[in-house]
């Protein structure tokens, strides 16, 4: 191979690289560290082709962790396991009650939460 090819494959393989881990979506699992209650797996962020940027929550009606679209207008925001409206759903940072809210495990309410990127979607 001369001096050429070899910038070029450099460049592409680079390319590709930045790409996929600046620009794809993350697949995450999470789990709570106290308990080591499994949450799920979420698609977060924005896929490579743009649309919904994903970004976790809480239900309080079911007590659950989902994911919500952070660009969509928060009064469209609906449950994906049980239907509750955006009234009970809440972001980190959110201000409920005169305090701000942080994720918690729904199964013992740690807050220590652990999110292992495990893929890219895109």
């Amino acid at each position: 191979m001369n001096r050429q090819m070899i910038k070029i494959f450099w460049g592409i393989f680079l390319y590709t690289i930045f790409a996929t881990s600046v620009y794809a979506g993350q697949i995450v699992e999470v789990t709570c560290q106290d308990c080591g209650y499994n949450i799920g797996e979420f698609f977060l962020d924005t896929g490579m082709m743009g649309g919904a940027d994903m970004v976790l929550a809480y239900c309080s009606a079911c007590n659950s962790i989902i994911a919500v679209d952070q660009e969509e207008d928060r009064s469209h925001w609906v449950c994906s396991k049980c239907g509750a409206d955006s009234s009970n759903i809440y972001r980190d940072g959110d201000e409920l009650d005169g305090t701000t809210f942080t994720l918690h495990c729904p199964k013992c309410g740690s807050e220590n939460l652990n999110r292992q990127r495990v893929g890219f979607w895109d």
